[in-house]
C-alpha cells in the first residue's frame, strides 16, 4: 500500500493500490463478460475449442480423462477433444482409438451447444 502512495507515476500508483485492495477485500473491479453469444456464434470450431479450454478449472478437472469426437456434417470436419490432467486440447487429425463420446452436429449448432442453449440430446 505504501508503494502506491509513494508512486509518482499514475500507472504504478493504480497498480499497487488495486493490488492492495484485491488482497484485502478479495475481488477487485467490475466483473465483465467476455464471451457473449454473438462472439461465440462467430468463432471457428478451432477458436471455439480454444475458448472452451481456458474455461476449464484445471485443479478440479485433474483426475478426469475424457475424449470426445465432434463430427461436423456441413463442413466434413472431425475434431477430437481431450481432457487430461486438467487441460482441454483439440486436434483435427484422425485418431486410431475410439472416443468416449461422439457428437455429430453442424458447425452452426456447435456454438449453441457450447453455450448450453442446446443439449446433446437435442442433436
Amino acid at each position: 500500500e505504501q508503494l502506491g502512495y509513494g508512486a509518482e507515476n499514475g500507472t504504478w500508483r493504480n497498480f499497487y493500490l488495486s493490488g492492495t485492495t484485491e488482497l484485502r477485500e478479495g475481488r477487485f473491479g467490475t466483473p465483465t463478460v467476455t464471451a457473449s453469444a454473438d462472439i461465440i456464434a462467430n468463432l471457428s470450431p478451432r477458436l471455439l475449442f480454444d475458448a472452451l479450454a481456458v474455461q476449464i478449472n484445471g485443479p478440479e478437472a485433474w483426475d478426469l480423462k475424457i475424449t470426445i469426437d465432434i463430427v461436423l456434417t456441413d463442413t466434413a470436419e472431425t475434431y477430437r477433444l481431450g481432457l487430461t490432467n486438467g487441460v482441454l486440447t483439440h486436434t483435427a487429425a484422425q485418431q486410431q482409438d475410439s472416443a468416449d463420446l461422439t457428437l455429430t452436429t453442424t458447425a452452426r449448432r456447435l456454438p449453441a451447444l457450447a453455450l448450453g442453449d442446446l443439449t446433446p440430446d437435442a442433436l
